[in-house]
């Protein structure tokens, strides 16, 4: 994530606030990858503190965690 940050944190964001949860196929796989993409979030912060997007990540990773327990 460290190159093209804000065009990958763009999309992410947008597929993230997209995803169509009322989909079997997308309930069922949403977990595994959002966990993933977590891990890699939660990376790059600890990696990229003080970074211009920190604030914009952190709040993803909090769109990550409600999607995830929306539908567990």
């Amino acid at each position: 994530m460290a190159k093209d940050t804000h065009l990958k944190h763009r999309y992410l964001e947008e597929a993230i606030m997209n995803l169509d949860t009322s989909n079997p196929m997308t309930r069922e796989h949403l977990p595994g990858v959002v966990r993933e993409l977590q891990k890699q979030i939660v990376a790059f912060l600890g990696n990229n503190s003080g970074h211009a997007l920190s604030r914009q990540f952190r709040m993803l990773l909090m769109a990550t965690e409600a999607l995830v327990k929306s539908t567990a």
